[in-house]
């Protein structure tokens, strides 16, 4: 079998999985099997059992570091951050200033300091599992089979974009694609998903911790 075709094999596998993983999800947030992990809560012990529920999530993103392994893509070097490229410091920026907004126009009052350990958790674990999926493993098998970096950007930020829809809508999606588009610009420049691990870490306070932080009547 010549590369092109291991390429493409590896690019369908993954991909398989990646459906076979989202199709699980949907089906049991919407049989109601397990909670959605982000919703607000009223009790400490419940967002601690949020970041149970989110576990088998993360353990699916660290199983997709095999079709990279499977390919001959050292995984370490992926998470190796050796230059740092001036996009970071504008992607950094843009994240930090979402979660401010998103706090500083919050009208509901929050619960306590001790909420804050298990909602920033479960921002540094959807940052680290969607970071893997999309912009290490999607990306760098796309950029694999076709040879264009931008290319992959666009193929992994629309792939990133369209669960969205499920979550928040048709804006949603578009701020979802963009910044994914953001964040692949981020890794192809420093050369590591490191820096968009913690670009997305930090949006994530304002978009996940939020809701679990404010304060259910």
């Amino acid at each position: 079998m010549d590369q092109a075709a291991r390429n493409m094999r590896a690019a369908a596998g993954f991909i398989l999985y990646y459906l076979l993983c989202l199709g699980a999800i949907v089906f049991v947030l919407q049989n109601r099997i397990l909670p959605w992990p982000f919703h607000g809560t009223g009790t400490l012990s419940r967002v601690w059992l949020n970041v149970g529920v989110y576990l088998p999530v993360l353990l699916m993103a660290a199983i997709s570091l095999a079709w990279l392994g499977s390919e001959g893509m050292r995984v370490r070097d992926a998470f190796a951050w050796r230059k740092i490229h001036w996009l970071f410091y504008i992607g950094l920026v843009v994240s930090v200033a979402d979660s401010v907004y998103l706090f500083t126009f919050n009208r509901f009052p929050l619960h306590a300091y001790t909420f804050w350990p298990p909602v920033l958790l479960l921002s540094a674990m959807n940052a680290a599992a969607e970071e893997t999926f999309y912009r290490l493993v999607i990306y760098r098998l796309t950029k694999r089979l076709i040879k264009h970096s931008w290319m992959a950007n666009l193929v992994q930020s629309v792939i990133y974009a369209i669960p969205h829809l499920w979550i928040g809508g048709p804006q949603m999606v578009v701020f979802a694609f963009i910044y994914g588009l953001i964040l692949g610009m981020i890794v192809e420049k420093n050369d590591s998903v490191v820096p968009a691990m913690i670009c997305h870490f930090c949006i994530d306070i304002g978009n996940i911790g939020l809701p679990l932080l404010i304060m259910l009547p």
